[in-house]
């Protein structure tokens, strides 16, 4: 099933044991998110209206990436992704993050990718290439939280 859409079963594997938090304001969207993160075999996905929730579910749930659809030139999704990074918790500032945006413009981008993203999705995007973007930012979460205990 999974090679036929095409997923190889180590990457199907990843997303088995990868928790994921979508944060998007619209609600058909959001739904429309939450179904096609599910549909990547993804262990566990959560939903958020707002960012304020978004930080409640990520005090409340062991998430390893958000995945986050960004307006264009929204300061509030760039204040967000910032102070993720900069959490006091080890586990909400080693996040993997994957951004979804309909906005291809170089600046947009690098604004984003400086502001703590790991993989930046230009909308539309394929399955395959969604469920790719979510398992390396989960594989990006791990090396971060590995990287601390090294020291």
């Amino acid at each position: 099933m999974f090679e036929a859409a095409g997923l190889t079963d180590k990457l199907h594997a990843i997303l088995a044991q990868t928790s994921v938090l979508v944060v998007e304001r619209d609600a058909a969207a959001r739904t429309m998110y939450c179904e096609l993160v599910r549909s990547c075999g993804v262990k566990d996905v959560q939903i958020a209206g707002s960012h304020e929730e978004a930080n409640e579910l990520l005090a409340r749930y062991e998430i390893d990436v958000v995945v986050i659809d960004i307006t264009d030139e929204s300061d509030s999704d760039i204040a967000f992704l910032r102070a993720l990074r900069a959490h006091n918790m080890l586990r909400i500032r080693s996040l993997g993050v994957t951004a979804l945006s309909a906005d291809k413009r170089s600046g947009h981008v690098r604004r984003i990718i400086d502001a703590g993203v790991d993989y930046y999705v230009v909308k539309p995007a394929s399955r395959s290439d969604f469920a790719k973007r979510i398992a390396l930012a989960s594989r990006c979460a791990e090396e971060r939280r590995a990287d601390v205990w090294e020291i």
